[in-house]
């Protein structure tokens, strides 16, 4: 019993240091919330502003220099232009693409769906190329080729674009034909067969016609028989083969919707 009475006693003291402790700590938090609340945080920007004004200046002169030196009256005009000169340079590169992509998507449908062109009712609308080594027979339609070789004798003369022309016999005559069809010269002109090389053979020769501007160009001879016709895109003709004395003809054809 006195042991359990010290104990008793011991734990009486350690509960009343306790109760202290809690009334000490009680009359702190009322101490605390009896003080008055803190207004809002403001940050002063004053002393932050008077330490860079210094940079400010200084950057303010240096524009001010590089302004008036010559580059910068250089770059003002180019940084004025500039935005608007990329955007007509992009409509520039895109314009092709999109001038084909409506041409095949929106027009080449509807001009599908359209009735077939006939240029001469009567006639079959069927031709033919020159095959024959001679230049004067013909057959199917054979593959277009980068190198066409051409055959003539001495009673033909070739007129031909000089830039197609891949060489020429030493003793075949040859002149320059200044316009296709003096008749015509609009026509000439627009179709692009204008400073023609015209050749005349004196006897057998054999001419080959490539392009010494575009590799992937190919050619073919079509022969047109006398009597018939033949209607072309003009950019597609390079040249044309005919008999001396008898010149091609042309006439005019106006279509109207």
């Amino acid at each position: 019993m006195k042991r359990l009475e010290a104990e008793e006693r011991l734990l009486q003291s350690s509960k009343e240091q306790h109760d202290a402790e809690i009334a000490r700590q009680q009359g702190i938090l009322e101490n605390l919330r009896k003080l008055p609340r803190p207004g809002p945080l403001v940050l002063d920007h004053a002393p932050a502003n008077r330490a860079i004004q210094p940079l400010n200046d200084r950057s303010a002169e240096n524009e001010r220099q590089l302004d008036g030196s010559n580059i910068g009256k250089f770059m003002r005009p180019v940084k004025e232009v500039l935005p608007t000169a990329l955007w007509i340079l992009a409509l520039a590169l895109l314009s092709p693409l999109l001038v084909k992509a409506i041409a095949y998507y929106v027009i080449a449908p509807i001009a599908a769906r359209r009735a077939p062109v006939c240029l001469l009712p009567r006639m079959s609308g069927e031709f033919s190329t020159a095959i024959g080594v001679t230049g004067n027979e013909s057959g199917p339609t054979t593959p277009s080729r980068v190198s066409l070789p051409l055959s003539l004798d001495e009673r033909s003369e070739l007129l031909v674009l000089p830039s197609y022309l891949q060489g020429m016999p030493l003793t075949a005559q040859s002149d320059t034909k200044w316009l296709l069809d003096w008749s015509m010269p609009l026509t000439s002109l627009f179709a692009g067969m204008y400073r023609l090389t015209r050749i005349r053979p004196i006897s057998d020769e054999r001419i080959t016609v490539s392009s010494s501007l575009d590799p992937l160009a190919e050619f073919s001879l079509l022969d047109v028989p006398v009597g018939s016709a033949l209607v072309l895109r003009p950019s597609c003709l390079v040249g044309f083969i005919q008999t001396r004395g008898e010149p091609l003809k042309i006439t005019r054809h106006w279509r109207f919707g």
